[in-house]
């Protein structure tokens, strides 16, 4: 799993290293989700890519990392999500640009968790499961400009193998 997401960051950045015209831009983020089934809050980041086709009309591409514990027992799931997308802004005359957004991609999940032993009958075991899940993403935000820094804030409802709302924030810069 992980020799896969390499092999694909890798090709992504290769391929958006040669883009040609429109505005570039790169966001990190904070990233908060909602539960799982028998897990509590999640939390992450995301690195996003932004390729401008038009002033409304951004192309992305995001990789990140989220994770979750499961509250009655002890384990933890994780998700490495690698989503393309976009986002179309409603331009106004003021500071603050609100935007709709739709990814889709695919989320490296892992699932780990300990079943306790019985004492003089059976060790305790750790039990690790991976998958990879077909999601989808649609949102929306809004972007705050400070001059050299724009600031974003979104909420997104995502459809993996289950469903889940994040709230994104994060700051946009120029590359």
């Amino acid at each position: 799993m992980k020799k896969t997401t390499l092999l694909i960051f890798a090709l992504f950045i290769a391929s958006t290293a040669f883009a040609q015209k429109g505005a570039m831009k790169i966001e990190p983020s904070l990233v908060l989700t909602t539960s799982y089934t028998g897990t509590g809050m999640g939390f992450g980041g995301n690195g996003t890519f932004f390729y401008g086709i038009n002033k409304n009309i951004d192309l992305t591409a995001t990789l990140g990392y989220l994770h979750w514990s499961y509250d009655a027992i002890d384990g933890s799931r994780s998700s490495v999500p690698l989503l393309f997308g976009a986002r179309y802004s409603f331009v106004t005359n003021g500071a603050l640009t609100p935007y709709a957004s739709a990814e889709i991609g695919i989320h490296f999940i892992n699932d780990s968790y300990e079943i306790p032993g019985i004492a003089g009958w059976t060790a305790a075991q750790t039990i690790s499961a991976s998958s990879t899940e077909f999601g989808i993403g649609l949102g929306g935000g809004a972007y705050y400009n400070l001059g050299n820094i724009i600031l974003d804030g979104n909420l997104q409802f995502n459809s993996i193998d289950g469903s889940i709302f994040s709230f994104e924030i994060g700051a946009l810069f120029a590359l």
